[in-house]
């Protein structure tokens, strides 16, 4: 006999393993309408285009949460429904019982006729898994449930602990850093605030653990520059990095940027959700260039910005290291097009590894799901006893 607390937890249990399955085609049709989007809209709507992938990214996590409860809601009607023929069978042995026990004679029940042992009433015939009124007990959720939440759950941990480090780091940096001393930086900065309508504060440090300038935290934001950010650039270039920096604060995307690790550690065997994430930062980037062009008034400058601070930083452990520098040669090479050409169609990047990284575990999915997706209603359905039923 199990309690119902133990058949909710395992009725749960097979609707996460359910709504993961699920979350790999579910995100892959995302990921194809965002690529479809992505490609529609010109690069001179970055406002749009940046709303578009942070909405692909939250259609992601909805989905999955409207997939899960749509689980467990089949899931209980199934126990309802299942419960009605429960109880008639338990109802049916029971009458069966209090006929032997008055005398009469009675052949053995219709579930147990010509198969049971003699002394033996009650045979279990229901499907493995099923409550067995012999038995008096049901089997807990199925093996590959069971497996694959336990895999998930220790690679979220893993994906987790790489968010924690990397608070923890820029919570170091930020302990490390010393404030910036005349440069005219401070200046600089309330210019740049006024101009982008932002009231809260914000304070320049100079930390040699940064290869680029970045913002740390949201209440009280602050500007991270390395070093080289003082020797030897140019004002309107240092103008430029700054505004990028201050777009970030106007529009807390440190905040996103940590929601956003969040979900990539939930969803980490998802590569559709990691597809995602990187068109975010992509499009959140050049938005930033694209405000903080339009303060100080020349996008040849910000443009020049960009490769003159690559350069800067080519020996660094990341070569294109600014905030505004990217991922990679070929991103950087897109925000300055997308800069100097207003009519550029930015490439909307697909790798094909990738694509059949997608394609395969969207399948697999669709695979296992094909033997029906009712299989976690089903398992459910099964997990109260006729007793916990009526």
């Amino acid at each position: 006999m199990i309690n119902l607390q133990a058949a909710i937890s395992s009725q749960a249990l097979t609707s996460v393993a359910a709504t993961l399955l699920h979350s790999l085609w579910q995100a892959t049709v995302l990921a194809g309408l965002l690529w479809v989007a992505l490609r529609l809209v010109p690069a001179k709507r970055v406002n749009l285009r940046y709303s578009l992938t942070l909405a692909a990214m939250l259609a992601v996590v909805i989905v999955a949460l409207v997939t899960f409860k749509v689980c467990e809601m089949s899931s209980a009607a199934a126990l309802v429904a299942n419960g009605t023929s429960g109880a008639i069978v338990m109802h049916a042995e029971n009458d069966y019982r209090e006929t032997a026990a008055g005398g009469a004679a009675v052949s053995q029940p219709p579930w147990d006729r010509g198969a049971a042992p003699a002394g033996n009433h009650v045979k279990d015939t229901v499907p493995a898994g099923a409550y067995s009124p012999a038995a008096g007990k049901i089997d807990n959720s199925p093996i590959w449930a069971t497996c694959l939440v336990i895999v998930w759950m220790a690679g979220a941990v893993l994906t987790l602990m790489r968010v924690a480090l990397s608070l923890r780091g820029a919570a170091e940096c930020r302990r490390l850093a010393q404030p910036v001393a005349g440069q005219g930086i401070e200046e600089v900065v309330q210019e740049l605030r006024s101009k982008l309508g932002i009231g809260r504060a914000v304070a320049v440090a100079i930390c040699g653990k940064v290869t680029s300038p970045a913002v740390i935290g949201i209440i009280v934001p602050i500007i991270l520059l390395p070093p080289a950010a003082l020797t030897g650039v140019p004002v309107e270039q240092l103008r430029a990095i700054l505004a990028h920096e201050l777009a970030h604060v106007r529009r807390c995307d440190w905040l996103v940027n940590v929601l956003q690790m969040l979900v990539e550690s939930l969803g980490f065997f998802n590569p559709a959700v990691w597809w995602i994430s990187r068109q975010i930062r992509v499009e959140r980037e050049a938005s930033c260039d694209a405000v903080a062009a339009k303060v100080i008034g020349a996008p040849s400058n910000m443009a020049r910005a960009l490769v003159d601070w690559c350069h800067r930083v080519k020996d660094a452990p990341l070569t294109a290291a600014l905030a505004l520098a990217g991922e990679k040669h070929s991103t950087l090479s897109d925000r300055v097009r997308r800069l100097a050409m207003p009519g550029h169609r930015p490439a909307v990047r697909l790798p094909w590894h990738t694509f059949t990284i997608l394609i395969l575990a969207a399948t697999l999915a669709l695979a296992i799901l094909a033997k029906g997706t009712s299989l976690a209603v089903e398992v459910a359905a099964q997990m109260l006893t006729p007793e916990q039923r009526v």
